[in-house]
């Protein structure tokens, strides 16, 4: 039975037999087609099933999801002494018209409504694949009442929802698929070689730290500050009104509240990169392989982790000293001046925009490309069986994302075709509540 391979789970296939029966799915399409009445009793309707199948393995898209056969089934209906078959006796029921080339299918016993439904399903076809061909010769009934005949050798193709007998284009294409196999991009697959996905959401917590820092330094107007112990004998008399301590205190949580957001852009900057690897499956040699990877609109992308590294950390301002106490100062404390000195910065990467770019290289580093976060990596040479890490990049999503999937695509210079997939990416905890607080007192 090696012709019957590893399909989708029980569980996919049953979630498509609910959704045909109560119309939520299509009943028919290019890659699912249900059958009320057809069982493997009868010649015919073996061979019915069998064309069916034939028409499956001789498609030539590209599109990497099986076709599935549902039997027993329609909207709104199923058959109800129906019963469950073994995959054994489909087998060598369906044997004596299928190709012998390796048809790649699987069977499966479903229910649905209480009734049994069957499911076969038949892999997507590849480059190099044969073309699969009627086994043994077969007479169907037709839906006018008549009959048809079919000649061993006869190859059956999708057209749309419905199977039909190939046409001279029809075979063209088949042999092309046929002697393609060397020049098909196929066989590749891309990893998490190493580093995670980092979240963060700063915006929602800044404004109750502000506001909470705010609330800290008001306090002392109401009830001033007292040192004891050896800062009694460092401080200077207070100088200030409560209305001057006030102004101070205002004009300090402006500058924290901007700089705090430029110190949660910066903080993505330190996160460990993430490492994309290519991995070549075949046996064949494949020469500039290019791999671009659409990451989510909302995900930060950083694509030269080793200049972000080197930027220096933002500089926040220093709060006031608290009311009561002028502490080590003896001149008054000019928040204005503070505030200018960390405004006017000479630093070209203090603002982080939603999107990095930094300059570089771009033969040697990865660079963003449209559409929105796609990065395009530079080009490598895959080995057989061997793989090749990419270039680190930093990722971060927002704070309340639960999985971030990447979609991918590969090309290469020396061989057709595109394959596409889709990764999830490990998440890891990044900027907290906790993370902008301790920053707050560190300077306080």
């Amino acid at each position: 039975m090696n012709h019957i391979s590893e399909g989708p789970s029980e569980a996919e296939l049953q979630r498509l037999a609910q959704s045909v029966y109560e119309g939520v799915s299509n009943d028919e399409g290019y890659l699912i087609e249900t059958k009320t009445t057809l069982d493997f009793r009868r010649a015919d309707h073996k061979a019915k099933i069998a064309r069916t199948l034939l028409a499956f393995a001789n498609r030539t898209d590209q599109d990497p999801r099986p076709s599935v056969l549902l039997l027993g089934i329609d909207r709104g209906r199923v058959e109800r002494d129906r019963a469950e078959v073994d995959p054994s006796v489909a087998g060598n029921a369906l044997r004596p018209f299928l190709s012998p080339l390796g048809l790649r299918w699987h069977f499966t016993n479903l229910t649905a409504d209480g009734c049994v439904v069957h499911a076969i399903t038949v892999d997507a076809p590849q480059w190099g694949d044969p073309i699969f061909t009627l086994g043994k010769e077969c007479t169907v009934s037709t839906g006018n009442g008549s009959t048809k005949t079919y000649v061993r050798g006869t190859v059956f193709v999708r057209d749309g929802s419905n199977t039909v007998q190939a046409t001279p284009e029809h075979i063209a294409l088949l042999t092309e698929r046929a002697i393609a196999s060397d020049r098909y991009f196929r066989d590749v697959a891309v990893r998490v070689e190493s580093g995670s996905v980092h979240t963060i959401a700063p915006e929602r917590y800044i404004p109750e730290l502000v506001e909470e820092e705010r609330g800290r330094l008001l306090a002392f107007v109401d009830e001033p500050f007292v040192p004891t112990g050896p800062l009694a004998k460092l401080g200077k008399p207070e100088w200030r009104t409560p209305a001057q301590y006030t102004v101070e205190v205002q004009e300090y949580i402006s500058a924290l509240e901007q700089h705090l957001a430029e110190w949660a852009g910066w903080r993505p900057s330190q996160f460990a990169p993430i490492e994309l690897a290519v991995c070549n499956l075949g046996e064949d040699n494949r020469s500039d392989v290019v791999l671009e990877a659409r990451f989510p609109d909302d995900c930060l992308v950083i694509i030269d982790p080793e200049r972000a590294l080197t930027r220096q950390r933002p500089a926040l301002p220093h709060a006031p000293s608290p009311f009561g106490w002028a502490g080590l100062n003896a001149r008054p404390y000019d928040a204005q001046a503070a505030l200018s000195r960390v405004l006017l910065t000479n630093d070209p990467y203090r603002a982080v925009p939603e999107r990095v770019l930094f300059a570089g290289a771009w033969q040697c580093l990865p660079r963003l490309v449209n559409p929105g976060n796609t990065v395009r990596f530079p080009s490598c040479n895959l080995r057989p069986r061997h793989a090749v890490t990419q270039e680190a990049i930093i990722v971060a999503a927002p704070s309340d994302a639960t999985r971030v999937d990447v979609e991918w695509s590969l090309t290469a210079t020396n061989c057709s075709g595109t394959p596409t997939g889709s990764l999830a990416l490990p998440l890891t905890p990044g900027v907290t509540i906790g993370d902008l607080r301790s920053v707050i007192h560190e300077r306080t």
